[in-house]
């Protein structure tokens, strides 16, 4: 995206931030927590009267590993999961947010809920806490996607109706092409 902070760019009236935050708001997580980095002032008053937590990752530039430890740390210690959402993904909503976590079970194998569409897998995933330390222990710009393969026996496909689970805004194509749909 350039110089411009995707997160602040809008879609459908709003900031992609405060779409992701409302949308995990709306649903049945809690706490949420918003781990913040590059221009977290902007984004805090972009999210005023959301009732969330705010933490702040000062060590954003050396990669998302770090933005995930922030957040997993700012996380009451009997959290029994965290729903990892991306800022970038304006059409996932609540009920996604809500399958996840009707879908959670750890003691039946579903300690890892990933949604899906048409076979293929995308984002927010909902983590145990059993993997709390593996997360706290990922390096540079590397996010989990290695622990899913890893614990692959414990990880869940939720089917989701639509395919707002794959859509990220990472480019100004990417953008102009979910304003269009």
């Amino acid at each position: 995206m350039g110089d411009t902070n995707k997160l602040l760019v809008e879609a459908w009236g709003k900031a992609l931030v405060r779409h992701a935050v409302e949308a995990a708001v709306g649903s049945l997580a809690s706490p949420v927590v918003v781990v913040t980095g590059f221009e977290a002032d902007r984004i805090e008053a972009c999210l005023a009267g959301l009732p969330v937590t705010i933490a702040y990752n000062g060590d954003y530039g050396r990669g998302i590993s770090t933005s995930l430890q922030c957040g997993i740390a700012a996380l009451p210690v009997d959290a029994e999961g965290a729903i990892i959402c991306l800022a970038d993904m304006p059409g996932v909503q609540a009920g996604h947010l809500d399958r996840l976590i009707g879908a959670f079970d750890p003691e039946m194998d579903r300690a890892v809920c990933v949604p899906s569409h048409n076979g293929r897998r995308g984002n927010p995933v909902l983590w145990s806490r059993l993997f709390f330390p593996e997360i706290m222990a990922l390096t540079g710009d590397e996010g989990a996607r290695k622990l899913l393969r890893k614990h692959g026996p414990v990880v869940h496909k939720v089917e989701m109706a639509s395919g707002a689970i794959l859509w990220d805004v990472d480019t100004p194509d990417a953008l102009a092409g979910l304003l269009r749909d």
